[in-house]
């Protein structure tokens, strides 16, 4: 079976200092992965060009077959490819304590953890 998400020999520069050197690996359909590291190891790094947030500057990006690495934040997040952030706020900051927004939460969740892949052709692989 093909890996659902491909990520092949990245590399990303900051002012000259190189964070991430040829990075490679693969995530299969419906496995749970992680990625560790210490600090300043490019995990966050990592994610942002994953999810669109950051451009590598060398290597690809391939999710559900498709070559990704020029695909908006937005389109990227329509395949189901997301990341959140860290937070320092209370629950009810976030509007998650409203009862409404929890269900609604809990289904996205439920949805999320339910094994389906994308299906690549009916996403246009164009740059947004």
């Amino acid at each position: 079976m093909a890996a659902l998400l491909e990520v092949r020999d990245v590399s990303r520069s900051f002012s000259g200092l190189r964070v991430l050197n040829g990075v490679s690996f693969a995530v299969e359909h419906g496995s749970i992965t992680g990625l560790i590291g210490p600090n300043g190891a490019g995990k966050s790094t990592m994610f942002n060009i994953v999810s669109g947030f950051l451009d590598a500057d060398a290597g690809a990006v391939i999710y559900a077959g498709m070559q990704i690495g020029r695909l908006s934040v937005p389109r990227r997040s329509r395949l189901g490819l997301v990341r959140t952030f860290q937070t320092q706020m209370g629950l009810a900051a976030t509007g998650i304590a409203d009862p409404p927004t929890r269900r609604a939460l809990a289904a996205a969740v439920h949805a999320l953890a339910t094994p389906t892949a994308p299906t690549p052709t009916a996403i246009e692989a164009s740059p947004a």
